[in-house]
Protein backbone atom coordinates (compact mmCIF):
# COMPACT_ATOMS: atom_id res chain seq x y z
CA UNK A 1 0.00 0.00 0.00
CA UNK A 2 2.97 2.31 1.25
CA UNK A 3 4.67 1.66 -1.96
CA UNK A 4 1.65 2.15 -4.31
CA UNK A 5 1.12 5.53 -2.40
CA UNK A 6 4.70 6.86 -3.29
CA UNK A 7 4.98 5.63 -6.61
CA UNK A 8 1.79 7.95 -7.59
CA UNK A 9 3.94 10.84 -5.60
CA UNK A 10 7.21 10.23 -7.49
CA UNK A 11 4.92 9.58 -11.10
CA UNK A 12 2.92 12.59 -10.61
CA UNK A 13 5.06 14.77 -7.88
CA UNK A 14 8.63 15.42 -10.21
CA UNK A 15 6.59 15.72 -13.09
CA UNK A 16 4.50 18.92 -11.53
CA UNK A 17 7.32 20.33 -9.71
CA UNK A 18 9.66 20.48 -13.04
CA UNK A 19 6.31 22.36 -15.16
CA UNK A 20 6.41 24.39 -12.10
CA UNK A 21 9.71 25.14 -11.97
CA UNK A 22 9.69 25.62 -16.20
CA UNK A 23 6.59 27.48 -16.36
CA UNK A 24 8.20 30.40 -13.16
CA UNK A 25 11.77 30.91 -15.09
CA UNK A 26 10.33 31.40 -18.70
CA UNK A 27 6.91 33.78 -17.44
CA UNK A 28 7.98 37.06 -16.35
CA UNK A 29 6.99 36.60 -12.65
CA UNK A 30 8.67 37.23 -9.82
CA UNK A 31 8.07 36.39 -6.14
CA UNK A 32 8.61 38.87 -3.36
CA UNK A 33 9.07 38.14 0.67
CA UNK A 34 10.83 41.19 1.78
CA UNK A 35 8.73 43.76 4.22
CA UNK A 36 9.30 47.17 1.31
CA UNK A 37 6.56 45.87 -0.47
CA UNK A 38 3.15 43.65 -0.32
CA UNK A 39 4.24 39.69 -0.18
CA UNK A 40 3.20 38.30 -3.38
CA UNK A 41 4.11 37.06 -7.04
CA UNK A 42 3.98 39.86 -9.32
CA UNK A 43 4.07 40.13 -13.35
CA UNK A 44 6.92 41.82 -14.91
CA UNK A 45 6.36 44.70 -17.41
CA UNK A 46 7.89 47.37 -18.73
CA UNK A 47 4.89 49.78 -18.48
CA UNK A 48 6.64 52.80 -16.61
CA UNK A 49 2.95 53.53 -15.37
CA UNK A 50 3.46 50.50 -12.80
CA UNK A 51 2.73 50.69 -9.11
CA UNK A 52 6.15 49.07 -8.73
CA UNK A 53 9.84 48.93 -10.00
CA UNK A 54 12.49 46.62 -10.33
CA UNK A 55 16.34 48.17 -10.11
CA UNK A 56 20.20 46.87 -9.76
CA UNK A 57 21.53 49.66 -6.71
CA UNK A 58 24.81 51.37 -8.24
CA UNK A 59 28.22 49.79 -6.72
CA UNK A 60 27.85 52.98 -3.78
CA UNK A 61 24.51 52.39 -2.77
CA UNK A 62 25.06 48.56 -2.80
CA UNK A 63 28.01 49.19 -0.23
CA UNK A 64 26.19 51.21 2.01
CA UNK A 65 23.32 49.22 2.14
CA UNK A 66 25.44 46.31 2.86
CA UNK A 67 27.53 48.43 5.95
CA UNK A 68 23.78 48.85 7.49
CA UNK A 69 23.01 44.74 6.82
CA UNK A 70 21.28 44.75 3.76
CA UNK A 71 22.17 41.06 2.66
CA UNK A 72 21.62 40.99 -1.01
CA UNK A 73 20.48 37.60 -2.75
CA UNK A 74 22.33 36.25 -6.34
CA UNK A 75 21.63 37.35 -9.26
CA UNK A 76 22.10 39.54 -12.69
CA UNK A 77 22.66 42.40 -11.65
CA UNK A 78 26.36 43.55 -12.18
CA UNK A 79 28.10 42.10 -9.10
CA UNK A 80 26.14 39.42 -8.79
CA UNK A 81 23.52 40.42 -6.55
CA UNK A 82 19.40 40.53 -7.85
CA UNK A 83 17.31 43.31 -8.35
CA UNK A 84 15.37 45.17 -6.11
CA UNK A 85 11.50 45.71 -6.37
CA UNK A 86 10.55 49.02 -4.80
CA UNK A 87 7.49 51.13 -5.31
CA UNK A 88 7.50 53.44 -8.21
CA UNK A 89 6.92 56.99 -6.40
CA UNK A 90 6.14 58.67 -9.72
CA UNK A 91 2.87 56.45 -9.17
CA UNK A 92 2.19 57.53 -6.12
CA UNK A 93 -0.55 58.96 -4.57
CA UNK A 94 0.04 62.03 -1.91
CA UNK A 95 -1.36 61.68 1.42
CA UNK A 96 -1.71 64.58 3.25
CA UNK A 97 -2.38 64.75 7.39
CA UNK A 98 -3.94 67.78 8.83
CA UNK A 99 -3.31 68.14 12.51
CA UNK A 100 -6.02 67.60 15.00
CA UNK A 101 -6.58 68.73 18.64
CA UNK A 102 -7.07 66.29 20.96
CA UNK A 103 -7.78 68.43 24.09
CA UNK A 104 -10.10 70.87 23.95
Amino acid sequence: MKSSIRKRVIAWGFPIAAVFALVWHFLPITFNWSPSVPLGVYWLTADPNAPYLTFCMSHEVLTEAMAHGYEPLEGSCPGGTSWVLKPNLERARSVTFKPRRLCN
